[in-house]
């Protein structure tokens, strides 16, 4: 548990409920064993925790991914620039 309030003040976390809590806690739990799982390999990379440790997959997906109807997330500004039109 020591990691996980470690994370949370890293990421200045905070949970509405215990029950929100302890949801975080066992996605945080389970990522950890992904993260855990793959670094044992010797890849070529690592992985480790962010600001979504607390989420899962699911979690995760329905909040960031999707399409911009769907997802109020994607409303930032998007980084281009719209050239002419070819002529």
């Amino acid at each position: 548990m020591t990691k996980f309030n470690e994370w949370k003040l890293t990421h200045a976390k905070t949970y509405a409920s215990s029950d929100a809590e302890a949801s975080a806690l066992a996605a945080y739990a389970s990522n950890e064993a992904i993260i855990n799982e793959h670094n044992g390999k010797g890849s070529s990379y690592e992985l480790g925790h962010n600001e979504f440790s607390d989420l899962t997959w699911e979690q995760f997906k329905a909040q960031y991914v999707g399409r911009f109807e769907d997802n109020p997330h994607n409303a930032r500004a998007k980084n281009y620039k719209a050239l002419p039109a070819a002529t």
